[in-house]
């Protein structure tokens, strides 16, 4: 086992846990700050801690997400992220084999 707390996390980005099948990553960033376009295998969940993103997908879709959401989508499908205001977030990246 093993006890994160988040608030003592300084980092803007950090992988806060990992292994072969998940990786877990806490984000913090400031209002315009975000990821560029991307992808990755698996499943992606994405919940926000404080704060607003905007998170946009190859295919169209698009959701703004505010504080206490959570999202899940197929990681594979091209998606970039923007903070509409400073905020905080968790990022689940789930692999898997095709």
């Amino acid at each position: 086992m093993k006890l994160i707390q988040l608030d003592q996390i300084i980092d803007n980005k950090k992988i806060v846990i990992t292994d072969d099948m998940v990786t877990v990553y806490y984000m913090k960033f400031a209002k315009g700050e975000g990821l560029a376009n991307h992808s990755k295998n698996g499943i992606g969940i994405i919940q926000v801690l404080d704060g607003k993103i905007h998170i946009e997908f190859d295919n169209g879709e698009s959701f703004e997400l505010k504080r206490n959401d959570l999202l899940e989508f197929k990681a594979s499908i091209v998606h970039s992220v923007k903070a509409m205001e400073d905020s905080k977030l968790i990022l689940f990246n789930a692999s898997y084999s095709n």
